[in-house]
């Protein structure tokens, strides 16, 4: 009986040393395997997002060249442009189309640019970022004609612009041709 007890104790010490070196050894490295395969999948599903943003980037790249966005972005470049030659390059604008269209220049003033309150403005869905506005009074004269040439000429520009106010009055009676006072209003980011 002896020699059992000795063998039932060595057999219980054994499966003790077994399970406690199974319980403080093997349970954590494997626990820690598990958070080391999260950590691999986490990573993986970051990298995957990663090369989508840069596959996205560079479809969007090419789909910019494409469409010759270069030449593009020259066209409306005037209305990012905070550069202290934006009030010359706009009334330069606007006694050129003027010209262009058969009217004459009396006279363009601005105003300061002033930073736009969006909640102020009939298209404040459509802004985004600080927009400044800018306001110019012109006064030109010529016939109805031109002048309805040149309000079709400054819609059709890329310029951000809302003409806000017109007058017109007569020259003399005899005459077709007209004075016409504006207000235009020029955003710019």
């Amino acid at each position: 009986m002896e020699k059992t007890q000795i063998n039932l104790i060595i057999s219980s010490a054994m499966v003790l040393l077994i399970f406690g070196l199974f319980n403080f050894l093997i349970i954590p490295e494997y626990s820690k395997i598990g958070e080391k395969n999260l950590e691999v999948e986490r990573l993986e599903k970051q990298i995957e997002v990663t090369n989508n943003y840069y596959l996205f980037s560079e479809k969007s790249f090419n789909d910019l060249m494409a469409s010759q966005w270069e030449q593009k972005r020259e066209l409306i470049a005037i209305n990012f442009i905070s550069s202290p030659f934006f009030f010359p390059k706009t009334q330069y604008f606007l006694r050129n189309t003027a010209s262009q269209n058969g009217l004459a220049v009396s006279n363009i003033t601005h105003s300061s640019s002033i930073s736009v309150d969006k909640s102020q403005e009939s298209f404040k869905d459509k802004m985004k970022g600080p927009v400044k506005k800018t306001s110019f009074n012109a006064s030109l004269e010529g016939t109805y004609e031109s002048f309805k040439n040149f309000l079709t000429a400054l819609e059709g520009q890329t310029r951000l612009a809302n003409v806000k106010s017109i007058n017109v009055s007569s020259m003399r009676q005899e005459s077709d041709i007209l004075k016409f006072s504006l207000i235009i209003d020029f955003y710019s980011y």
